[in-house]
């Protein structure tokens, strides 16, 4: 066999190895994409359980239908993914038998939690006692956790058959390349020990040449004048080196492309930055001006209450004064007519409720004074209007005379005495007010009858404990609320104190 047949011979072993490790690689990076596939279905049912935990833990704590039909829409997400993974694993039986018990938990779960859900409905109906109920609940509960357990277990363990698919893989295609590349070692060496006592005579010549062209002279030429296999594989070198140069010339402009992509993909992470800094001030911005807006309700609205006292102090009461004046010179001439002693009754009754009603909507001391003399005329007055002693007891130092921060406090205060008077049973408060250079802190606590953990009057129209909460946390505070029937409640009311609001 002449030398060239044995170049083609090592060029078609050459090819088919390639395309072999080519096979192996694309076969081997099929099977790990397939198991890829696999592991994000695992992922995608693992945070569907969380989820579907938080979700039933929402309703039971809140009782919210709409925590209850999130909870079924991805229960049937968590199914939809679990007969993903039923098709998707369909290699292993092991691995077949856990998708398999999964979907049953999946199921049982499912009967589980609509057990809960005719438990309390039951239980609203009064068909089934409290306590009943509830033990029924928890065991319930208890089933429910322990299943979620077990997936999440059996996840891990589908994850680690996964996990060990893919190393598999990569000793398969690693060790098919290593004795691929074993293989090529050896019949190379054969080739060469062949080879080299046809060869010995012009390897001079070729040595010369190899060593300039690896010397990095590109432009030399090996010259083997004859008509053998030596003068085809000098040509062939020769071809080879021009390839070389040219791969080399290639090499040089693609490093300065990815030098341009490296500076533009730079360029588009600095844009990508700042982007992300302008969003984040814009949203900084909302919410201040969201923060902003809530002072200016509270300031709107304390400005309408105002304009009503207002009208209430200079015109109504105005009116009926000047009506009773005119009744009592008519009664100067019917001295003995019933009926207008009782209109006259009727009149100062109209004027003392006209002048209370102003008071209570815009009480003077609020305007005048700051919030510590304000929440003292409003004890006074809670004991004056309904018997209820209040304990003001004062821990801090500054005045607070902001409009919208006092005005805030002090409705929050009046709304949270009148809960004590309409729900509490009691004639005895306490009202703490403490606060840092960060916010403030004002507390009522009474020893009355306490409720359980909904909140109580949230069908009251007004600024009840709904509206303090939610305006509180328009500016960035707190209502925090603990109560123990039969043993009293305390309300925790904190605002922030920003700059603007102290003085």
């Amino acid at each position: 066999m002449n030398i060239r047949k044995r170049l083609r011979l090592s060029v078609a072993v050459s090819a088919i190895a390639v395309v072999v490790v080519a096979l192996l690689l694309f076969t081997g990076f099929y099977r790990i994409n397939n198991v890829f596939k696999e592991l994000d279905i695992i992922n995608e049912i693992h945070r569907g359980l969380f989820q579907r935990a938080t979700l039933l833990h929402d309703y039971i704590l809140t009782g919210n239908e709409r925590a209850k039909e999130q909870w079924l829409a991805e229960h049937m997400h968590i199914g939809q993914a679990l007969a993903a993974a039923s098709d998707e694993f369909e290699e292993d039986p092991a691995d077949q038998d856990i998708i398999a018990e999964m979907i049953r938990d999946h199921e049982a779960t499912e009967i589980l939690f609509t057990g809960i859900i005719a438990n309390r409905e039951k239980t609203k109906s009064a068909f089934v006692s409290a306590e009943l109920s509830r033990a029924i609940e928890n065991r319930q509960l208890t089933q429910v956790n322990i299943r979620m357990y077990g997936k999440i277990l059996r996840i891990e363990d589908l994850r680690n058959a996964a996990r060990n698919r893919v190393f598999s893989e990569l000793k398969l295609i690693g060790g098919g390349i290593v004795a691929i590349i074993v293989l090529l070692a050896a019949a190379a060496a054969t080739g060469y020990w062949n080879t080299a006592r046809v060869i010995a005579e012009r390897i001079s010549r070729l040595r010369e040449g190899s060593a300039k062209i690896g010397g990095g002279d590109l432009e030399y030429r090996i010259d083997i004048e004859g008509n053998d296999e030596f003068t085809d594989f000098s040509h062939a070198f020769n071809a080879i080196t021009e390839k070389l140069r040219t791969s080399y010339i290639e090499l040089q402009s693609e490093i300065k492309e990815r030098r341009h992509a490296e500076e533009a993909l730079q360029q588009m992470n600095e844009t990508l930055e700042q982007r992300v800094a302008e969003r984040s001030g814009l949203a900084e911005r909302r919410a201040k001006q969201l923060q902003a807006l809530a002072v200016e309700l509270i300031e709107t609205e304390e400005r309408e209450r105002r304009q009503f006292a207002h009208l209430l102090h200079d015109d109504l009461q105005q009116m009926l004064a000047a009506a009773r004046i005119q009744l009592q010179a008519i009664t100067v001439k019917f001295p003995d007519e019933p009926l207008l002693k009782e209109v006259d009754h009727v009149l100062q009754e109209s004027m003392e409720k006209s002048r209370n009603l102003s008071h209570e909507l815009s009480p003077p001391v609020l305007q005048r004074s700051g919030l510590i003399p304000s929440l003292q005329w409003l004890c006074n007055r809670m004991d004056e209007r309904f018997g209820l002693k209040v304990e003001f007891e004062i821990n801090v130092r500054e005045r607070f005379e902001y409009g919208p921060l006092k005005t805030f406090i002090f409705r929050a205060v009046q709304e949270l005495l009148f809960n004590v008077v309409k729900h509490a049973g009691v004639k005895e408060t306490q009202l703490v007010l403490s606060g840092s250079d960060t916010d403030l802190s004002v507390s009522v606590i009474d020893k009355g009858m306490g409720f359980s953990a909904d909140l109580p009057g949230k069908d009251d129209a007004g600024f009840g404990l709904i509206s303090i909460r939610e305006r509180a946390r328009s500016i960035g505070g707190t209502l925090n609320i603990e109560s123990t029937p039969g043993k009293g409640s305390r309300f925790t009311l904190i605002v922030p104190l920003y700059a603007e609001m102290k003085r």
